[in-house]
């Protein structure tokens, strides 16, 4: 049996609320690699109390809004 080296390889850069539309919010966590060449990983969870869209109608918005922030930071310290 192969053996696995299970060392987290990502770091969790930034955590925030997101607003979405019509007056919710979601909790997102954006993780970056280790390792340049990989692509960042992004969470978005459903706030306990959510008065808007739920993340799952939102989340062609809010992917839209955070790959335009991650190019920009990218673009920003010259990634």
């Amino acid at each position: 049996m192969a053996e696995w080296d299970i060392t987290p390889s990502i770091h969790l850069a930034t955590a925030y609320i997101h607003p979405k539309p019509k007056g919710g919010s979601c909790r997102g966590r954006v993780y970056v690699p280790d390792e340049e060449g990989d692509a960042p990983v992004v969470l978005c969870s459903e706030m306990p109390t959510n008065p808007g869209l739920s993340v799952t109608r939102a989340r062609e918005l809010i992917a839209g809004e955070i790959i335009s922030v991650i190019r920009a930071y990218v673009g920003a310290n010259g990634a």
